[in-house]
């Protein structure tokens, strides 16, 4: 089983020193990718050192919340890709977790798929010339 890690952070918005988006970064095997959580924070309420927001308010109890469920959504997604046998990347976890699908499509793929339509609609739209 492979080793990953995930981390919580914030990086400030460029228009807004005040306020930071929170981002998941994934590393697998010493590889990273990022995902945006879509959440933000005032930058003052961050805690580095946790990663998450610092607080009691119900706002922050709420964010931890949601940023907790998002961790347990990706290890869900590790687990499954584990159990089917696939290899686990950032990139396949990534894509796991935000719902992509992997198509592998090749030329020859597209090709035969096209000549196959365009056998359907011989007689009707084209003829056998085309």
């Amino acid at each position: 089983m492979q080793t990953y890690s995930l981390l919580f952070y914030a990086k400030r918005v460029k228009n807004n020193s005040k306020i930071s988006a929170i981002y998941l970064r994934i590393t697998v095997g010493g590889i990273r990718t990022e995902i945006s959580t879509g959440q933000t924070v005032k930058t003052s309420q961050w805690s580095i050192k946790l990663g998450k927001v610092s607080g009691i308010s119900p706002n922050a109890k709420q964010l931890n919340c949601l940023l907790e469920g998002i961790r347990s959504r990706v290890f869900e997604c590790y687990n499954t890709l584990f159990n089917e046998g696939k290899e686990i990347t950032c990139e396949n976890l990534r894509n796991k977790y935000l719902g992509i699908e992997d198509r592998k499509v090749s030329l020859i793929g597209v090709f035969k798929d096209h000549n196959s339509k365009m056998k359907e609609l011989i007689g009707k739209e084209f003829s056998k010339g085309t």
